[in-house]
């Protein structure tokens, strides 16, 4: 978890919390996610992001481009 906090710029960039979200079964999984500081409003992700974001998607095979 402290690799991801640095690589993410916990605490100063993005501040970590805690979720709970739905498995492809639905079933209840606690999760954790980034949510950046200071941002007013909601933004297009970086072009570097939103590959990376596809990629994984691929990788999976959730996503076919």
């Amino acid at each position: 978890m402290r690799q991801l906090d640095k690589y993410e710029g916990y605490p100063d960039v993005y501040t970590r919390v805690n979720v709970t979200v739905a498995d492809e079964f639905g079933k209840p999984v606690e999760a954790v996610t980034y949510i950046k500081i200071k941002q007013l409003e909601e933004t297009q992700p970086s072009e570097e992001y939103l590959t990376a974001i596809q990629q994984g998607y691929k990788d999976w095979g959730m996503f076919s481009a």
